[in-house]
């Protein structure tokens, strides 16, 4: 069904009814409850130049009860003493076009019942009201004005759900310009126009402040009054990037307040601030600043902490007539007085708080508020002030002076006076002008080249950074200044090795160790049982064999490979414990199952030198054996979860940053071997084959620090296919102390797999993905000695004690294992 209203003029007395709608008009008019309502479904159309007015109660009420509604579009004029439009059913839009206008004492009311999927209030329309421009009790997924909305007490009022309210036009009141009351909730305000009050800009909460939700605002445009959040849920205002700021003021300009008491205030992006902010109540809570630049061209106070994060930057406004000596009473340009009390407060009578943090690697310029301020060598700028604990790193922030090239540093001042810790900047000498000679031909000389790069992984993790465009991440856009000043193929390789993930691919073969070596003592743990079950070793079989064992073993090594590939080696160290049941099942066959722990700490090496990995392994492995007549099979297998945390440093020629990682893993193992007992004389040699499959995989992570070389890293897998051929000889010696059963085992053992471990990954402050780059890991090692010496005391067939050493060798790769092991049946 469709509604076109071309022309219409209507006066109704409150009571009165019209019998039939208009010629044109397909919908119909029922006032029989005293008001005029529209009942219809499909779309509707009030054409420009149409007028709708009755006195008292509503001109226009959408009711969808033959259907939805569809889009109801207002190109001329609604007007009422009471509701200009109310809305009470289903509506997909309701457009209030150019030359739209609503007006009454509620411009636009959207009942409890209601939900609507846009209103949009369009360029050139206005909703107009004594009372509420825009009142929401109900469900509005988007409300975007384009336009004007104009409250005499309030512009939005939300009591209801709000998706996302975008402003692009002007939103106002005289006591409110958007207010969030009871349970209303904003998913989202973004602004790009003017949100202004005499009073409160934005209100979230009040009535019911437990209820209300508000979280992040995006202000590129301009909020003119106080803004309020009563509620706990932490808010996030989000600014510009690049040249684009929000600001953020008071009531026509003044300074205003930023009440935001109950829950973390976080200013993210580019934004002018000119508002105090209390963040007090009962508790203290803190301003956050991070990811662009917080411009302040006032002295503003925040009442509560501060804390400004190391990809945050200050920037103070300076303005004509600025005194600047360093002290407290300068006047004329910008800072930050974060406070432990109130205005008026008498010092020492409150809680204490006032504590300011700003992060290593941050940044504070000054810059002039307009025309060009004349900078000068000594000028002292008292920048932030704190009553509290004061953590200001100065030795470790970047300092300057937007439009001027003056050396600028910073300093720590307690005042005599007010006792406050004062972050104070001293404008240096002025630097020289970088000058580019003239070429004697006439034409400018090329700016030189980057250095590039000659090894793999560095030529990946360098071109995923210099293809980096975006201006939003300053520590990512620092990192990839300094990349384009590296001096030499060797500074830039050794850059691109620490800026690839290959510490995270070189623990995955380190921390695979462990679990082989578990599989090791399996193995050596079966064979003793053998032994003590063997009567040609002289062990005594006057008793029966025990049906259990329970045993522990500890065991630690250490393992290193040098560089290979031109990627970075390590060296490694690591320690674990397993326990361990079995169970004879009858003559040939015995099985079991044991836990181990391992942790392993990993250090780089070469480029890598002061990253480390330590990684902590939890694994459920079986074990089973089959004596024939004399050879015999070991089967073994497991599943071991890792925990990993690195540690990646980075730190070359104009950057230094430390970047931590935090992922999981799973390492499935399995392994059977053959061996054939053979009688040397007293001793016994046995020939030995096996074989060992591994299977890593490590899950996807983004490091968090580095000062913008984070990485998100993809996840990765490594496989391993082992032979392994040798022989073991050992003889029984008997002793005063029980028998004594020495072994040496000589093995070779050869990798079937020989591909590389790759993995993907991009710079964490680049949300495009066009930082992306693949990394490899080393070649593993082909051919490997294995040499293993042990010994065993053998009290009874019941209680035995035993050690083991083992070595293997390869081409840049050394790993010693050691252990020891106690075993009691039963």
């Amino acid at each position: 069904m469709a509604l076109a209203i071309s022309a219409f003029a209507a006066n109704f007395a409150p009571q009165e009814t019209m019998a039939a709608p208009p010629a044109n008009c397909l919908a119909t008019w029922n006032g029989s409850a005293g008001t005029p309502v529209l009942v219809m479904g499909g779309d509707c159309t009030i054409a420009q130049g149409a007028a709708i007015h009755i006195s008292d109660v509503i001109g226009l009420q959408i009711i969808g009860t033959l259907s939805s509604v569809g889009t109801v579009s207002n190109g001329g004029s609604i007007s009422s003493d009471n509701f200009a439009v109310a809305s009470s059913g289903t509506v997909a839009a309701f457009i209030n076009a150019t030359g739209g206008y609503l007006g009454g004492q509620t411009g636009f009311a959207n009942a409890t019942a209601s939900s609507i999927g846009t209103l949009a209030n369009n360029i050139g329309a206005t909703i107009s009201a004594t009372s509420a421009g825009l009142v929401n009790a109900g469900s509005i997924t988007l409300l975007r004005n384009d336009g004007r909305i104009d409250g005499g007490n309030i512009g939005i009022y939300n009591l209801g759900s709000t998706g996302t309210l975008v402003n692009s036009g002007t939103i106002s009141g005289s006591s409110y310009g958007i207010f969030n009351d009871a349970n209303g909730s904003i998913g989202s305000i973004v602004n790009t126009g003017v949100i202004s009050s005499s009073w409160l800009a934005i209100m979230s909460g009040y009535s019911l402040p437990e209820g209300a939700s508000l979280s992040t605002i995006t202000n590129t445009g301009v909020i003119a009054g106080h803004i309020a959040n009563t509620s706990p849920h932490d808010m996030t205002i989000v600014g510009g990037t690049g040249t684009v700021f929000g600001t953020l003021t008071g009531p026509n300009g003044a300074i205003g307040v930023i009440d935001n008491a109950r829950s973390n205030l976080t200013i993210t992006g580019n934004q002018v601030l000119n508002d105090h902010v209390n963040l007090v109540t009962f508790s203290s809570m803190t301003l956050f600043s991070e990811a662009g630049s917080l411009r302040v061209d006032n002295p503003l106070t925040i009442v509560g902490n501060y804390t400004m994060r190391a990809n945050g930057t200050l920037l103070i406004g300076v303005s004509s007539g600025a005194v600047t000596t360093g002290a407290e009473s300068d006047i004329g340009y910008g800072r930050l007085v974060v406070t432990d009390r109130q205005p008026g407060q008498v010092p020492g009578s409150g809680p204490r708080y006032g504590d300011v943090t700003i992060e290593p690697g941050a940044t504070v310029k000054l810059t002039s508020t307009g025309g060009a301020y004349a900078f000068a060598t000594g000028q002292r700028y008292v920048v932030v002030q704190a009553t509290g604990a004061a953590n200001y790193n100065v030795n470790q922030l970047n300092y300057g002076i937007v439009g001027a090239r003056y050396s600028v540093s910073g300093a720590e001042v307690t005042d005599p006076v007010s006792g406050y810790h004062d972050l104070v900047l001293r404008v240096g000498d002025l630097l020289p002008d970088i000058v580019t000679p003239p070429d004697p031909g006439g034409t400018a000389p090329p700016a030189p080249a980057p250095v590039s790069p000659t090894t793999r992984n560095a030529i990946a993790s360098l071109g995923g950074l210099r293809s980096y465009t975006g201006v939003n991440d300053p520590g990512l856009l620092s990192l990839y200044n300094a990349s384009l000043a590296l001096g030499s193929t060797a500074e830039a390789n050794r850059a691109g090795a620490q800026l690839s993930p290959t510490q995270s691919l070189a623990a995955s073969r380190a921390a695979a160790a462990p679990t082989v070596d578990a599989l090791n003592l399996l193995g050596t743990r079966i064979d003793g049982l053998r032994i003590a079950s063997d009567a040609r070793n002289g062990i005594a079989t006057g008793d029966g064999a025990p049906a259990y064992g329970v045993w522990g073993q500890a065991f630690g090594g250490h393992a290193s490979q040098g560089m290979i590939d031109a990627i970075p080696g390590y060296s490694a160290n690591y320690g674990g414990l397993l326990v361990g049941i079995d169970r004879a099942l009858n003559e040939r066959w015995t099985a079991g199952g044991a836990f181990s722990y391992s942790h392993t700490r990993i250090n780089g090496s070469d480029d890598n030198a002061g990253s480390t990995t330590q990684v902590n392994g939890y694994g459920l492995l079986a074990y089973a054996s089959y004596a024939g007549s004399p050879w015999y099979v070991n089967l073994s297998g497991g599943v071991v979860q890792q925990r990993y945390n690195t540690t990646r440093v980075v730190d070359f020629t104009g950057f230094s940053g430390t970047a931590n990682g935090a992922f999981t893993g799973q390492q499935y193992v399995a392994r059977t071997e053959f061996g054939y007992p053979l009688p040397l004389g007293s001793a016994t040699l046995t020939p030995l084959a096996s074989l060992t499959y591994s299977y890593l995989h490590q899950s996807a992570y983004t490091e968090t620090g580095g000062n913008g070389a984070a990485l998100a890293v993809g996840n990765s897998h490594a496989s391993s296919l082992r032979s392994a051929l040798g022989a073991r000889l050992e003889k029984a010696v008997s002793t005063r102390y029980g028998d004594v059963v020495p072994f040496a085992q000589l093995q070779w053992i050869h990798e079937f797999v020989n591909s590389q471990a790759v993995t993907g990954a991009s710079y964490a402050g680049d949300v495009t993905g066009e930082t992306a780059f693949t990394t490899v890991g080393t070649s593993p090692v082909r051919d490997l000695a294995d040499l293993t010496l042990g010994v065993t005391l053998m009290r009874s067939h019941l209680l035995s004690l035993s050690a083991r050493y083992e070595v293997q060798a390869g081409s840049r790769f050394v790993s010693q294992t050691g252990s020891l092991r106690l075993q009691q049946r039963f």
